[in-house]
């Protein structure tokens, strides 16, 4: 009986040494990389037997990361469906197996693609390579990603085409759209129509461009638009579904009416002298470097307002959820009276403030400097501050607080953050001085000192 099993292994052996189809892969670190994951695969020599189990009935390949220049042998995977052969060095790929469906190769140095790609391919993701042109698309691709190349067009378009991810090439115009089209990212070309979208579309991304119109109707289900950096005077009217809009640097005077379900708004950067009124679930708004003169009413949902930059004289009622505040560079003459408990961050420098309100504490950062305060700003008894600088005020402020001692105008603030108080205005760079805290107490015998363009004394120095 063993002499019958060992006759039968064999012949066993010598069927496989005799089927056995050896081929030798070129690249040193793709066959590294193959040897390492299909050890049983290779001879002595390196050589890969392409009748092995394990290279005829593997499904997905990952070789992302391995130094690889050159692909081929990859062809003799004939079952593969799932590669990702993405961060290598590849400049050129030939030869794919037919069953392949999805094909990641982002991030080589490709300056072409093969010629016929796989024909059940449903997802490929050729982004940032070299690419002037790609070749004919399989009908039932899906998913097309290949951003951040050299292209200048793009080819007839699948008609169930899902996704597409055109972004940073130098396209000019593009394909006709297919309607099964969901999510379309065109951004940092060089279009200047966009005309015609297709109806079913949820998330359009068209910034920095040179575009000066979009549709008069937009799909009805479009949840996400950014059309920002291009050339717009005004907007169409915007679907009820829109939660995202970034039409920040334009030239845009206006916005038409918000809907309700918006959540996120970036208007930065225009000529609005106004804002609509504002959606009761808006969570962010950045209104900065515009011509307004005061905001809407805030919703009680919102978590961060960025209104720097403006010409607003005061602010309105300040919601409880809001977290973060620049109204720097205005011509505010005060803060709304209370400050939520929730404010973690106020940046309200360049302004004609001549005092704050009561700062809460959970506040991490105030950024006060250029004002007109009379009266310093009180310790918030904060433990989480980090960052509190209230000096110096403007120069052009007919106000200021008396050192005590000279009875001139000095500007003193105290800091917590860096447990400091700062001086400024003063005409020597050490010395002593009668000043008065925040709290009212009066210090004498007080050593100035000069330093990064600043005086301050320290607390330990205080009497």
């Amino acid at each position: 009986m063993k002499k019958i099993i060992l006759i039968i292994s064999i012949i066993i052996c010598y069927v496989q040494n005799f089927t056995a189809q050896y081929v030798t892969i070129p690249d040193a670190n793709f066959r590294t990389t193959l040897k390492t994951m299909f050890p049983k695969c290779f001879n002595l020599k390196d050589e890969m037997d392409t009748t092995c189990s394990s290279v005829q009935f593997t499904f997905e390949l990952d070789v992302r990361k391995k130094g690889i220049t050159n692909l081929d042998g990859i062809q003799y995977f004939d079952q593969l469906e799932f590669l990702n052969c993405g961060e290598n060095l590849i400049q050129k790929i030939e030869n794919l197996p037919n069953s392949l469906i999805v094909l990641v190769c982002y991030s080589n140095q490709l300056t072409s693609l093969p010629a016929t790609l796989p024909s059940g391919l449903l997802n490929l993701d050729c982004s940032y390579n070299k690419l002037t042109a790609l070749p004919q698309l399989p009908n039932d691709l899906i998913d097309l990603y290949c951003k951040d190349n050299q292209l200048t067009f793009l080819p007839v378009l699948p008609k169930n085409l899902d996704i597409l991810d055109c972004g940073e090439n130098q396209l000019s115009s593009l394909p006709s759209l297919p309607n099964a089209l969901s999510h379309l990212s065109c951004y940092t070309n060089l279009l200047s129509d966009l005309t015609s979208l297709p109806n079913g579309l949820k998330s359009l991304s068209c910034g920095e461009n040179q575009l000066s119109n979009l549709p008069s109707v937009l799909p009805i289900g479009l949840t996400q638009l950014s059309c920002f950096k291009n050339q717009f005077t005004n907007l169409p009217t915007l679907p009820n579904s829109l939660t995202t809009l970034d039409c920040y640097e334009n030239l845009l005077t206006s916005l038409p009416d918000l809907p309700a379900n918006l959540r996120f708004l970036q208007c930065f950067s225009n000529q609005l002298i106004s804002l609509p009124p504002l959606p009761g679930m808006l969570q962010d708004l950045n209104c900065y470097n515009n011509q307004l003169k005061n905001i809407p009413t805030l919703p009680g949902t919102l978590k961060s307002l960025v209104c720097s930059k403006n010409s607003l004289t005061s602010l309105p009622s300040l919601p409880s959820t809001i977290t973060r505040i620049y109204c720097n560079e205005n011509q505010l003459n005060s803060l709304p009276s209370v400050l939520p408990t929730s404010l973690t961050f106020l940046n309200c420098t360049d302004n004609r403030l001549t005092s704050l309100p009561a700062l809460p504490s959970t506040l991490t950062y105030l950024y006060a400097i250029n004002n007109c305060f009379t009266t310093p700003p009180t310790n918030p008894n904060s433990t989480v501050i980090t960052f509190f600088e209230a000096s110096p005020n403007r120069t052009d402020c007919l106000n200021g607080i008396s050192d005590g001692y000279t009875n001139t105008k000095q500007n003193l603030f105290p800091n917590p953050a860096k447990n400091t108080i700062y001086l400024n205005d003063l005409s020597a760079t050490t010395g002593s001085a009668k000043v008065l805290t925040s709290s009212g107490v009066s210090i004498s015998n007080v050593s100035i000192q000069f330093k990064n363009d600043k005086f301050f004394v320290t607390k330990q120095q205080l009497i």
